[in-house]
Parts: C-alpha cells; structure tokens; sequence
C-alpha cells in the first residue's frame, strides 16, 4: 500500500494550480550559450516534465553576465527561446516559473561586470565572494563596491522588465531571489548592510530594496500574476535571523508574494546544509516557523531528498510543499515512481555535491547517479539494432549500470561476480560514518538487475578460458581496482593492512594506528575508526588532507575530523614500517610514530589482467569503471551506461 498521499494532492498558488506538491527549483545547469535556451536545456526541463513534477523554475538573470550559466531575462532577444523552453514543460503537465536573481555582480547600462553590494562589505572581510558565477573573472574587478541610489534603482527596474519578459514569454509565475547571502540577501542583513539612508537600519529599510522589487514587478505584470519569493535567514551571529524573517513574511505577504520556499543560511555560513551528515528533513523547521505567520504556501526543502521524508513533513503540517533540486537530478521520474509506490526504483541521490561542484564546469552540472542528467537529447531509450550476446565482468557500479543498460536496450547480459554478493567497492565504501547513500545506491542498482533478465553468477570467477568457450558477442570488464602497496621498507610487516581490509574487518585494528595517506579514502577510515574509539594519525605527504573532497563538504568534514580528536600530519613522507609503527621524514627530519597497525590508504591500481588476456580473442572488448583508471564515482556510472548504450 502506498503510503504517499498528501504528497500529490493538488494546491493552488495566487491563479496558478499545480497538480502535487513538488517543486523543482531553479538551478545553475551551465546548459546555455551565451544566455540563451538552447536545445539541451529544453531536453533536460522536458525530462523532469515527463517524470512528474508539478512545477519548474528556471533562474534567469535581469543582468548581463560573464560566462553566464543561466538564461538571460534582460533583452527582449530572449524571449522566444524562453517561449520554447515554456512549451516543452507545458507539454508534460508541468508549470513553470522564471526565478529571477542577483548573485553578487551588476552590469549597469551595458557597462563593465562589477561586484557590488549595499555597503562595500561581506561577512568575511574579502572582497571576493564566495562564488564568482556570472561575475567578473578574478583580478578584473576592482572589489565590491556600495550601491548608489540611482542604481538600486536601476535594479528594480530590471527586475520588474525580467518579469514583464517572463510573462509575456507564457510562464505560469515569477520568483524572487533573496537567498544565499547574494545582493537582495545583503540588503535584508545588518551584518552586510551598513546604510544610512532610507535602504538601511531598522528592518522595514532593509526589506525595503525587496518590497521595491515586488511592487515594481506587480506594476508591470498586474498583482494577478502569480508572484513567490525564495528567502532564506542568516544562520551567523548577527545576522538576518529567523526571527527577523518571521517578522518580515507578514509585510511580504502583504505586500503581494503569493508562496514562500525557505532555504537556511549563506554561502558563508560555516553550519553543514546540504552535506550527508545533515539529516533528511532537518531545515524544515524553518519553513513551519514561517507558516506560522502567513497564509499562503510555505515550500521547505534542502536535504530533502526522498518522498517518504517530503510525505512526512507535509502531514506532520511543517509546510505546504516541497522542493527537491538535487533528487530531481539524480531521478527526473521521482514523482511518478513515487505516486506508483515503486519507490526501490528511484534512483537515490548521494547527496555527494557533484552537481555543485560541476555548476561553472565547461560542460555544466554533471550528476553522479545519473549519467543522463544533461544528455537527455544524446541518449534517447529504445532498443538496440541488433541485440547481442554480452558478458559483465565485475559488479562494482560501472557493471550493474551497464547490464541495467543493455537489457533494456534488449541484449542478453550474464554478469560475473567471483565474491558472494553484488556490489563492489559500494560495499567497502558504505561502512564510514554519513555513507549510508552508498549503500542506497547499491540496494537500488542490485534491484535494477534482478528486476531485469540479467543472468548473475555470484561466486564465479571468469577466466579467459571460461569466456572465450562461451563466444559471447561483447565483453564488458569492469574489474576494478586493487589497493596500491607502496616499495617502502617494512610494508608487509604483519601490523600493515589495508584501508579496505580496516574498514571491512576492524577486528583487525589495534588501538592505536597510523593511516599512511590523508585523501578521502585515509581520512573516512580515520573517522570510521575513531567512531570505535582507536587513536588516529594520519601522514599525508602533501600539503593538505582531504584534497580530493568536494569544496562544500571539505570544511565540514575535516571539522568531524578534528571533533574526533585525530591528529594530522602534512608534507610527512613515510621512510619505513617498524615493528612500532613508523618512520616518517619531513624537512629532512625524522620522526617516529607509534600505532599498534599501519593502515595504507595510498591508492588505487586497475586491475587490467583479465582484459589484457582478453585482448584479441573476443569480438568487442570494453573496460570501464575503475579498471580503466580510479576515479569518481560518476565517472563509473557513466562508462558502463554510455559503453552499453553504444553496443
């Protein structure tokens, strides 16, 4: 029995009536050019469209911009391609919304990109703000600088034209921006707003730039049309707090906003948000505050990434809605996977900031469960022209998205896997603290292959011999990677194990250990340890651990780090393994460190052998997955969709 009800009721929002209750909210997808819609950018909206959900925003900016990774709304040159991308989510059902927004840069009158602000000053003290996304490249700016009166002005003026733009472009509504500690959100902030004219001081002349905004909006597109404003309170000491927000919702009311949607803090605030240590759910509080104080819908979201959490906090009444960014990526057909009840079929978003870090990549936001995320238009679902025989080696990531591929596209796949059950380096990689979305993802990639007519062979170890007598028509070899031994002096001592061999058998650990290697792999194994209560220290050789953590999650997680207690020691290069411990050498010094186990966490190795005997003796061969080199995740899930795709 499908527990989700409420979850797909219908609400209604000023004139505009969504058919459930989730929102896809405007992101940074870098799927433009030159801030125009293109195709890609229709494809991927179209996709969430069809997949169920009830409303879609696309952010769009009333300014010019460098490199600009979202439409433009500041020319009337932008409104039929806007007009497409309106057509394509109203063609699946979905309304549609233009979030128009300032980050932190302004061009006026066709002049340069500047860094700009109410006062001159952020909370850090640096002139540079946390993300330059569409501002001006670094070294080009003179700094941030105070607005002057006549430019606020111009400002809402723009945000009023943006609107008139999105109206007469057909979407459903407009959405003001005053999130994330960008230009509106300064202004609202005693801490950013130091003004001592009519825009600073009490809290009616810090709100007054954003009421400016609506009124100038509704001036231009009638207080018919459906308005929203995304509003977030500073989660700093000082700052604009939720109590302020909670007395400013009433006048925004008021003053015309028809729905809120309530994010937590800045980009500067130092207070985990989207990490996976932040529990499902846990800003909602937020949005059932402010609901307190208005009537109109109240939207929460951030960490909410599944429906059973969404379902939940709108019957527990913490808010009206929902927004789900991050899930939508990962699985645009969450909504309808949802309201069947098939909800082991949605594929779980790991909440690993890929999207986030990939939003001013070259190529735009990647997603690390989805390798369709953005490539809708590229990789259109059907069957293959001539179905073939095909043979997975392996069951790590990169192998169960291949044979879920190529049995959809009608091939007959067998799978291989020498261990006991399915999963590869997810299982290793589910067992430290905040991992339990690896875990997820291999529960819903296991089910996508028994759901499938893949034939697994667990406990079977393919040779070459075995394969080549089978004369299957493709080999896929996705057999992973094998910990580096580094040729130090003392490294098969009996008190040196793995990273994976720690994490899978800690039974084996002493209490006091050394982890040689402070990447992510190092520094997971030191908290998963530290949990059971060892003495960590881990030597690094470069100049800093966790460098390959995501930017967002890389200050949180060293924090954890320093919470456990667990001691770090950079530029130390280990010279040999004792009996002891180690050895370690730095500035030419030696130093010893004492730890009942060494714990190596210095890297991967491809497993190339199987594939290098196959070479030549099958009719196509292809590696994919860690096997072709170590590397994230969704660089895995990728290679072994797109290698069965192309079959």
């Amino acid at each position: 029995m499908n527990k989700i009800k409420m979850l797909f009721d219908p609400i209604k929002i000023g004139d505009m009536e969504l058919k459930n209750r989730i929102k896809f909210p405007a992101i940074s997808t870098g799927y433009t050019v030159n801030e125009e819609v293109t195709d890609r950018l229709k494809s991927f909206y179209a996709e969430r469209a069809k997949g169920g959900v009830a409303l879609i925003g696309i952010a769009a900016s009333p300014t010019r911009l460098n490199q600009p990774p979202y439409v433009g709304i500041h020319d009337d040159r932008f409104i039929p391609g806007l007009k497409e991308l309106v057509g394509v989510c109203h063609a699946h059902g979905a309304k549609i919304y233009a979030q128009i927004f300032v980050n932190y840069s302004w061009s006026f009158d066709g002049g340069p990109i500047e860094l700009v602000s109410p006062s001159g000053v952020t909370i850090t003290g640096r002139v540079d703000p946390p993300f330059r996304l569409g501002g001006p490249p670094r070294g080009i700016s003179l700094g941030r600088r105070a607005l002057e009166d006549f430019e606020i002005h111009q400002i809402v003026e723009a945000f009023g034209e943006g609107a008139q733009r999105a109206r007469e472009a057909g979407f459903d509504a407009v959405e003001v921006l005053a999130t994330s500690g960008y230009l509106v959100t300064q202004f609202l902030s005693p801490l950013t707003n130091k003004r001592t004219d009519r825009y600073g001081g009490s809290l009616e002349n810090r709100m007054r730039l954003l009421l400016e905004i609506i009124e100038c909006i509704q001036g231009k597109v009638g207080r018919d049309y459906t308005l929203m404003c995304r509003i977030c309170p500073h989660l700093a000491e000082g700052g604009f707090t939720l109590d302020e927000l909670k007395e400013a919702m009433p006048l925004l009311e008021r003053g015309g906003i028809h729905a809120f949607d309530i994010l937590p803090g800045w980009h500067e605030d130092i207070v985990p948000m989207i990490q996976p240590q932040v529990e499902h759910g846990a800003w909602a509080y937020m949005a059932e505050e402010v609901k307190r104080v208005v009537s109109v819908p109240v939207a929460a979201g951030t960490n909410i990434v599944d429906p059973l959490t969404a379902e939940e906090i709108l019957a527990n009444g913490k808010a009206n809605m929902v927004y789900m960014a991050r899930p939508l990526i990962a699985d645009p057909e969450l909504p309808n996977k949802a309201m069947a009840g098939r909800l082991e079929e949605i594929r779980p978003c790991l909440r690993c900031n890929r999207c986030f870090e990939t939003y001013d990549a070259p190529g735009g936001i990647v997603c690390s469960v989805n390798p369709r995320a953005g490539r809708e238009e590229n990789y259109i679902m059907g069957a293959a022209a001539k179905p073939k025989k095909v043979f997975i080696i392996g069951s790590g990531p990169a192998s169960m998205e291949a044979a879920a591929t190529a049995v959809q596209r009608g091939h007959k796949v067998t799978l291989f896997e020498q261990g006991k059950e399915l999963g590869g380096q997810l299982l290793p990689a589910a067992l430290p603290p905040y991992k339990e979305t690896a875990k997820e993802l291999r529960e819903f990639l296991v089910h996508q292959v028994k759901k499938s007519d893949v034939e697994v062979r667990l406990n079977e170890k393919a040779t070459v011999e075995a394969i080549v007598e089978e004369e299957p028509e493709a080999v896929i070899v996705a057999t992973g990677a094998t910990p580096i031994i580094p040729e130090i002096p003392g490294v098969t001592k009996p008190n040196v194990i793995t990273a994976v061999d720690a994490l899978t058998q800690p039974a084996k650990v002493g209490e006091k250990v050394i982890i040689v290697g402070g990447g992510l792999v190092g520094c997971e194994t030191a908290e998963f340890l530290a949990q059971r209560g060892k003495e960590i220290t881990i030597l690094e050789m470069l100049g800093r651990i966790a460098s390959d953590v995501d930017m967002f999650s890389r200050r949180h997680f060293i924090q954890r780090l320093r919470e456990a207690g667990i001691k770090v020691e950079t530029n130390m290069r280990v010279d040999k393994v004792i009996d002891r411990g180690v050895e370690g050498i730095r500035d030419g010094k030696s130093r010893v460190f004492e730890g009942d186990t060494v714990i190596l966490a210095t890297g991967m190795r491809s497993n190339k052998e199987l594939a290098e005997g196959l070479e030549g003796k099958v009719k196509q061969l292809y590696l994919v997955g860690d096997c072709v080199e170590p590397r994230r995740i969704d660089e895995a899930i990728r290679e072994g969709f797109r290698t069965a795709w192309e079959l």
